[in-house]
């Protein structure tokens, strides 16, 4: 899909509602000032062209990633075979781990 198919305008309410006219008399387009009524608390719009069966199908189907914090279990196991495993014990500082990382071109 399209990046410019959807426009989003989040930002103070009072904003958008002057922008897009509180009274008939103030509107930009006919009718729009009845949008102005609904922006009240956490809202913005969304413009397209698309259908809105689409549009609702699109914002479904829309899935946010979670990344790992501190205390979260990973859900599933990743090892590589062609490096060795680097820990941090008494035997290696964080300079010799640092050196191999390096070399092995993680950083």
């Amino acid at each position: 899909m399209h990046p410019s198919l959807l426009r989003f305008f989040l930002g103070s309410n009072k904003v958008m509602q002057i922008a897009l006219g509180r009274t008939a008399a103030d509107e930009v387009k006919e009718g729009i000032h009845e949008v102005s009524k609904f922006l009240q608390g956490n809202t913005g719009l969304v413009c397209t062209n698309l259908p809105k069966d689409k549009v609702q199908s699109l914002f479904e189907a829309y899935e946010e990633h979670d990344f790992a914090r501190t205390g979260s279990v990973a859900k599933e196991t990743v090892m590589s075979l062609n490096y060795p495993c680097l820990t941090l014990d008494k035997k290696n500082s964080y300079s010799i781990v640092l050196y191999r990382i390096t070399r092995l071109k993680f950083l």
